[in-house]
């Protein structure tokens, strides 16, 4: 740190040793607490100082979560609000004895508590939002809550200052005003020019690392991988466009509720030219036809309707753009149990170029992750009760996944990677680790 950030960072310190100082003549007891309300504060801070946003989460969700007692709750709220008074910071002091603030740290219930919890950032207006770049963890790592709180801090100042006129952002709600200023600081680039989105990749990558070691030797050698970007390749998508615009306003399926005869010969014809000329015009006996058709309705693309397949209102307002990010977003189901572990599995394999035809090794390794991430209390441990050798069951999971790989080309029949599918599995695991709760 230079000399000024050290003369900085102790005027800072005299400044709130002089204001425990004030109180502890008064009270020594509120002193007493004042000093642990405020180093409890610095440490869920991102920086020396305490900002709306850190004093935010004190108040509303840690506390609640250090403290049984709604009473002593509501106490060391009081206590930090007044220290923040002798700091000089009445805006902050205001959030902590504020009635949200009792609100929430005497609302019973978690799931009252999270309902209004939620609605109260939504209002306050300076937390980093979600968008389609990131899911926040409730508990970031130090450099996602230094890059998070940079964010809070430009929504500070346009909340404080109330300055809207920047890129139009006058024109949106609150919340697509949050969402549109999140995603802008988080493409900037740090002073290594990496994009802070890619430090937040980086940093759960080794996040997830740390979970076990079966994630572990997933997660080896997919650092590089995950940076590559965030788009799978056209020729991927265009077989879901293919099959959507061969259904297009709905077609009949057959009393068993397969695709017609005709239709899977047009669609074979369309994306696979040739391939299955020695087959039966049946859904059944081309799996590839089969696995997209499920895939597509997987995606809430396509839903049946008495006796008719029909595209959804989703599939009416898709375009390539965000067709291409629903399949890198809905690819894996995010299940927290094997359908998930199956997932990042296959997807690992992918990107190291390895070989996915071993349903029976990717069927062990899935199950080995689920159970290395279980707790005793962990509504998954009756999923994966013991490792008997077994993995039957999951086999169907890991042959239904493969056959949506092959069915959008990311695989060739032999299960070894195309050029496209390492950029689907490339986009599908930076997805998951910027949107799955895993090891947060």
């Amino acid at each position: 740190m230079c000399n000024s950030g050290l003369v900085y960072h102790r005027r800072l310190s005299e400044e709130v040793e002089a204001a425990l100082s004030a109180l502890d003549a008064v009270d020594a007891a509120v002193a007493a607490d004042a000093r642990v309300v405020w180093s409890d504060l610095l440490d869920h801070s991102a920086r020396e100082w305490p900002t709306q946003a850190s004093v935010q989460q004190y108040c509303w969700r840690i506390l609640r979560e250090q403290y049984p007692s709604p009473e002593r709750r509501w106490e060391m709220a009081l206590v930090l609000a007044r220290l923040l008074d002798r700091l000089g910071q009445p805006r902050y002091a205001d959030i902590a004895r504020g009635d949200t603030s009792r609100t929430l740290l005497y609302a019973e219930g978690a799931s009252r508590w999270w309902s209004l919890y939620r609605e109260a950032l939504e209002q306050a207006g300076v937390q980093p939002a979600d968008t389609d770049l990131v899911t926040w963890h409730e508990h970031p790592r130090p450099n996602e809550l230094r890059i998070a709180q940079r964010i809070a801090d430009t929504l500070e100042v346009v909340a404080v200052v109330g300055d809207l006129s920047i890129n139009g952002l006058s024109r949106l709600s609150p919340k697509a005003r949050r969402r549109r200023m999140t995603d802008a600081v988080l493409v900037t680039e740090d002073a290594t020019g990496h994009a802070l989105i890619d430090r937040i990749v980086d940093e759960r990558l080794a996040q997830w690392s740390g979970e076990s070691t079966a994630r572990a030797r997933l997660c080896g050698g997919l650092g590089s991988a995950v940076h590559v970007g965030d788009q799978p390749p056209v020729e991927v998508v265009r077989r879901l466009r293919g099959l959507l615009e061969i259904i297009g306003e709905g077609t009949d399926l057959t009393e068993d509720g397969y695709l017609p005869g005709p239709v899977v010969i047009e669609l074979a014809n369309r994306i696979w030219p040739g391939r299955f000329t020695d087959r039966a015009p049946f859904e059944q006996s081309i799996e590839p036809v089969l696995a997209l058709r499920r895939l597509v309705m997987r995606l809430r693309l396509l839903r049946k309707y008495r006796g008719r397949l029909i595209p959804t209102v989703r599939a009416r307002e898709v375009t390539d753009d965000t067709l291409s990010q629903l399949l890198v977003a809905e690819l894996i189901r995010d299940d927290g149990g094997i359908g998930a572990a199956v997932g990042d599995v296959v997807l690992g394999r992918i990107v190291r170029d390895a070989a996915i035809g071993d349903e029976w090794g990717i069927a062990r390794a899935a199950r080995e992750l689920v159970r290395s991430g279980v707790r005793a209390d962990d509504f998954r441990v009756a999923e994966v009760e013991a490792d008997d050798g077994d993995y039957r069951a999951e086999l169907p999971t890991v042959h239904a996944l493969i056959a949506e790989l092959v069915a959008l080309g990311a695989v060739d029949d032999t299960g070894r990677t195309t050029a496209g599918g390492t950029a689907l599995a490339s986009a599908a695991l930076r997805y998951r680790l910027l949107h799955a709760d895993i090891g947060s």
